[in-house]
């Protein structure tokens, strides 16, 4: 949070313990914003609010420990299990093109180096993801997603694409890499035309 963020904190945080019938001391408050001066206040609203509306946790009142790991949940890096089963397929095949996260990126060629061992390469994997997610979210950093290109055009249009339309990556980005193909796919050819075009001036 910014320090013009503050007074905007501080009344949301007495309203919402309020819900809960207390009331807020100016010492706790300068515990909580300690607590949670390295996220944006969006997500810290949206991991209030998602614990309020929580029939389990949310009949007690929150603690900062409480929001911190909300929106970690809500941070986009997936469990190192799930991560795992969406990127197992590419261990081992050149030709494959993925779009992860840097942590998922440390971990997968940690798993690429034992490829032949899938079992290794799995263990090597979790561990690895979870060590950087861990160190990612005690530094407070956003997720940030990138790709490891593969050798298969047609796979490569299709992962990419769905990255741009999921918001992952820049359109403008992707038409760079996106290969010539007798029959593109016609988003390639859009995203080439937009990438091409003047940009207007503020």
């Amino acid at each position: 949070m910014t320090n013009a963020e503050h007074d905007a904190f501080t009344e949301l945080l007495r309203a919402t313990m309020e819900v809960y019938g207390h009331r807020t001391s100016p010492e706790a408050i300068g515990i909580w914003t300690a607590a949670l001066a390295r996220y944006p206040l969006t997500e810290v609203r949206a991991a209030l609010s998602a614990h309020v509306q929580n029939p389990g946790p949310g009949k007690f009142a929150p603690k900062p420990a409480d929001v911190i790991g909300l929106i970690q949940e809500r941070d986009g890096r997936r469990g190192a299990e799930e991560s795992w089963s969406r990127l197992a397929r590419a261990i081992g095949d050149e030709g494959a093109t993925v779009v992860l996260t840097e942590e998922e990126r440390v971990a997968f060629f940690a798993a690429d180096a034992i490829a032949d061992d899938k079992i290794a390469a799995r263990m090597a994997f979790k561990e690895t993801y979870t060590k950087a997610v861990s160190e990612a979210r005690a530094a407070g950093r956003p997720v940030k997603w990138g790709h490891i290109l593969g050798h298969n055009p047609a796979e490569r249009e299709t992962m990419l694409l769905e990255a741009v339309e999921q918001g992952k990556i820049e359109a403008a980005h992707v038409a760079t890499l996106l290969p010539y193909r007798d029959s593109p796919d016609p988003r390639v050819k859009l995203l080439i035309e937009r990438a091409a075009e003047p940009k207007r001036l503020n």
